[in-house]
């Protein structure tokens, strides 16, 4: 959820919430200053992760951008943060691989970047550091309860206790759903 245009009520307290180091907000970064939307203001930079999506010519997202920069910064994805915070508390940071110290590890998985001479990506734009994605399941891979379940209290603690909790819209209309190699199925 955008939260680049302050609204009240409750401005002041979703402020001090996002605050919180255990919350990563949102920014996209888009293709131009133009359509850029920026995160929330007064968040640390190292709580924001972009959710900038690659979509491949047909239409299906296959490849995840780890890490990004514009003429100003740059940038880590929402999902690298996320994943960061959460393999930290078992004790995982973030490392240079041995093997080459440009590639990411995290623990024993290095994360190779992709290039434009990979596979079916020979003519491909590799800018960032981008990886394929390795979709496991076909399965519903989260719970999923709406705001009315949280607010009436049908929400069991032990759902969210030492998980990652997303927060975010559903809607089709915001047209903010993309396609995966599952979609047909």
């Amino acid at each position: 959820i955008y939260r680049d245009v302050p609204v009240d009520p409750g401005r002041e307290e979703l402020q001090q919430q996002l605050r919180s180091p255990r919350v990563v907000v949102i920014t996209n970064l888009g293709s131009s200053r133009v359509d850029r939307i920026p995160p929330p203001a007064n968040v640390p930079p190292e709580q924001v992760g972009f959710n900038d999506v690659l979509v491949d010519s047909d239409g299906i997202v296959r490849r995840n951008l780890l890490f990004a920069a514009t003429d100003e910064a740059g940038y880590t994805s929402f999902s690298l943060q996320l994943a960061w915070q959460f393999l930290a508390g078992v004790g995982i940071t973030p490392t240079a691989s041995p093997a080459n110290p440009d590639h990411l590890q995290l623990g024993q998985v290095e994360f190779v970047p992709l290039r434009s001479h990979s596979g079916a990506y020979q003519v491909s734009d590799d800018r960032g550091y981008q990886i394929l994605l390795d979709y496991r399941s076909t399965a519903q891979v989260a719970r999923m309860v709406t705001l009315s379940e949280v607010l009436s209290n049908q929400l069991d603690p032990a759902w969210v206790k030492d998980k990652v909790v997303l927060i975010g819209y559903t809607a089709p209309s915001l047209k903010d759903l993309f396609y995966t190699p599952f979609s047909a199925g």
